[in-house]
């Protein structure tokens, strides 16, 4: 990744890193990789949530990346929703003083 690799590339079935990593219970290379901005919701195309829902079942490595995971989608949404409502905001803004 340091090299330039793409952090959400994917092979012939839509599978990503984090989809391995959250698979096989590797915790360090899926912080790793979310660190990097790995696409949490990017799945095999059947189940967008398809990483999380690996992760959280089985044993304890597995359930770390799982809260790994719905800690990363929380503060995503969050700052999605902050910069919403700055664009709601100026966008009232806009329309008070030129509509």
């Amino acid at each position: 990744m340091d090299a330039g690799a793409d952090v959400d590339a994917s092979e012939e079935t839509g599978r990503r890193a984090l989809y391995y990593a959250c698979c096989e219970g590797h915790t360090s290379t899926a912080r790793l990789l979310l660190d990097r901005g790995a696409d949490v919701s990017a799945g095999t195309g059947r189940d967008p949530f398809h990483p999380v829902l690996r992760a959280i079942p089985a044993h304890d490595d597995k359930r770390k990346i799982g809260k790994a995971l719905l800690a990363t989608m929380r503060a995503r949404t969050a700052r999605l929703e902050a910069e919403n409502a700055d664009l709601k905001s100026r966008l009232a803004r806009y329309e008070a003083n030129n509509v």
